[in-house]
Formats: C-alpha cells, structure tokens, sequence
C-alpha cells in the first residue's frame, strides 16, 4: 500500500462508484483491475475511517455484477466494523467506537446501511440508525440546523461538541450517511436530515454565512468563528458537489412520486386497496433553493 490508509480507502470508494455508475464503458476494465490489487491491501487497514471508505466502495462495487473477492472484503471489513461499534460503551452514553469524535464521522454509520443493504444484515441496519441518531442529536441546534462538530477539539467522550471550525466534509458525509439510512429504512427523517445538511451549505448555519458558490461550484473550507474561511479548496468543492447530486436526486425522485400520485386516481373507495395494498401521502419537506443546477455541478 502507498500512501495513507485514507488516501486508500478513498480510492477504493472512488472505483467502487465508478464501477456502479461508470460514465464511460472504456473505464471499468482499468477500474476493475485496480481495485482487485487494492483490495487485497485493503484487508489489513486499521483505521474505523478507512475501512468505511473501503466498505463503502465494495458495497457499490457489488451493484455491478458478484465478484466473491470483493464481497469477502466487504464482509469481513463490514462485520470488524459492526464488532467494534458494538462494543463501545453506550452503557455510559457513549455509543461511539473511539474516545473522541473527530472528522468524517457519517462515513462509520454509512459503511453500515451499505453493507447492510448490500448483505441483507438488518442488524448493521439497526446499528447505523442507533449512531446516526446519537451523532445527529448535539449537531443540530435549537432552532433545527446542523451543527458540525467543530476541529477547534472536536468532542471528547465526557465535553460537548467544539462549534468551530466546521468542515464541509462533516455536512457532506452526514448527508450521504442520511441517504443511505433513508435507502435502507424508508423513514422520512433521514430525507430532512439530507436537507438540513444540504442547507448548512447555503446559510443554515450558526452565522448565517453562505459557503458553496453555485456559480463556479467552488466552496469556502469551513466555518470559523469569525466567517467562513475564504480558501476553497478541492476537499470542500467535493463535498458540496457531491451534496447538490445527492439533493437533486432526491429531488427528482419525489417530483417523479408525486407526478405519479397525481395521476393515479381510484374508480371507487374500494379501489385505494385493491390487490392489499394502500396508497399513502408523503409529508411534504422544506426544500433548500436548487443551487448548482446548471453550474457545472
């Protein structure tokens, strides 16, 4: 292995993707390859954030076709993952796997819907929801936006949460750990969370400050006490980006649902459940304004 365990496991969960939703045919050969000479390093990552990232990139890596050594290494970096979660001692109210909560922390419950998902484990399923919401909780302030967990101290198993500086990676990964949770529950909650962090971007947040620039996709690297740090650097660019396609297809999604529902009218009262089953009304979400469309993002 080159580089850091990281670097690694990120480039894993890039060809995983790539695999899932290949833009161009002519790059899952080269893709394939290397991800079957990374994986086998892959195996001895140590790092809870890095074998995430690989869990992540195996699980999309399945939706292209099987592949048994793949599927080895998401199940045995999976099952390590959910060993070690469960064992931390939410007995005293710390369900989290290490002493200190420090950066990318949505990645952990992440690896968990995904694996879940990918290998029927209803019970990593369980498990993610249980972190997500213990995460979540000191990282949405009173009014209802999110609050991400500051590098000024992070949050140390008996503190609260270091308000600043705040990491556009932090909004980014929670949003895609909310997106994977809403996939392998269907519970609305997760879409609102997915919305909040997509807001923290544009202005929800604890100054008011707007970070991403929709116009050149580019994105401020995080929220001081003082403003938002002017640099915009790639990680930050990444994020938001990545957070605007996940929100436009979510979005997409529920304009498809709710032309469908609009279409669909029942002959008669008794109509709504022929074939046992019922129709149902989704509440309605408050939706951030579509930033980044059309903007290269």
């Amino acid at each position: 292995m080159v580089g850091s365990e990281d670097s690694h496991g990120r480039a894993i969960q890039a060809l995983g993707a790539l695999l899932a939703d290949p833009p161009d045919a002519r790059l899952v050969v080269p893709a394939r390859r290397l991800l079957d000479r990374a994986i086998l390093a892959a195996r001895r990552l140590r790092g809870l954030r890095p074998r995430a990232y690989v869990v992540l990139g195996c699980a999309a890596a399945l939706g292209a076709g099987p592949d048994p050594a793949v599927r080895e290494t998401l199940a045995g970096l999976a099952a390590g993952l959910a060993e070690v979660v469960a064992g931390a001692p939410a007995r005293i109210g710390w369900p989290w796997p290490e002493a200190v909560v420090t950066y990318d922390n949505g990645a952990i419950p992440a690896a968990l819907f995904a694996a879940g998902l990918r290998l029927h484990r209803p019970d990593w399923v369980e498990q993610g929801c249980r972190l997500l919401t213990w995460l979540v909780g000191p990282q949405t302030s009173p009014d209802g936006h999110l609050t991400p967990i500051g590098n000024e101290g992070w949050r140390l198993i008996d503190g609260e949460p270091a308000r600043f500086d705040q990491q556009p990676l932090e909004a980014a990964g929670l949003l895609e750990a909310a997106r994977l949770a809403h996939a392998a529950t269907h519970q609305a909650r997760w879409i609102a969370l997915m919305e909040r962090c997509y807001a923290w971007f544009l202005g929800a947040n604890d100054l008011g400050v707007m970070l991403a620039d929709p116009d050149d996709g580019s994105c401020r690297d995080g929220l001081r006490r003082t403003g938002a740090n002017p640099n915009r650097g790639a990680e930050s660019a990444l994020a938001w980006l990545l957070a605007v396609e996940r929100i436009r297809a979510l979005r997409a999604a529920q304009e498809i649902e709710a032309r469908d529902a609009a279409a669909w009218t029942p002959r008669d009262e008794g109509a709504a459940f022929a074939g046992g089953t019922a129709t149902g009304t989704h509440a309605a979400i408050p939706m951030a304004s579509m930033a980044g469309r059309g903007s290269g993002s």
